[in-house]
């Protein structure tokens, strides 16, 4: 599968470790559950997902990897997503609570995804980020809902 995002069933002292897949990249993260259970977290994938599938027009939405108690701790872990026609572009971010303009509202968690870029600003030097289709995405999000 071109893509795909899950727990491999495997505990860390932190929480549980997860995979994601992006084309022939994958890369492994500790999702901390003290505060969103595994549930929760499949539960937003899903829906970050479905958004960008179900959109008729470019949108960007973000899968949260890492989801702290916002009043304990200031970053979240994620990996955006940027549908631009039928691609979707995926970035690793970190976002911190303490460079935004406003808190984080935990209900609407879409409106922190930080813009594109593709070139760093603080190096010059391109940020890595995949390339995938919107059928990737598709693919993913039928056999997750298969699977729940």
């Amino acid at each position: 599968m071109s893509f795909a995002i899950r727990f491999i069933g495997q505990k860390a002292d932190e929480g549980e470790y997860g995979e994601i897949t992006l084309g022939d990249f994958s890369e492994h993260f500790i999702a901390p559950t003290d505060y969103w259970g595994m549930r929760a977290y499949e539960k937003q994938w899903r829906e970050a997902v479905r958004r960008v599938v179900d959109s008729d027009s470019d949108i960007d939405s973000m899968l949260i990897i890492s989801m702290p108690n916002l009043s304990e701790a200031d970053v979240i872990e994620s990996w955006p997503l940027y549908k631009v026609g039928s691609n979707v572009f995926v970035q690793n971010s970190r976002i911190d609570q303490e460079l935004l303009d406003e808190k984080i509202d935990e209900e609407n968690l879409y409106k922190i995804i930080p813009p594109r870029e593709t070139i760093s600003k603080d190096t010059g030097e391109p940020i890595s980020e995949w390339k995938l289709s919107l059928g990737d995405l598709k693919d993913w999000l039928s056999s997750s809902m298969e699977n729940s």
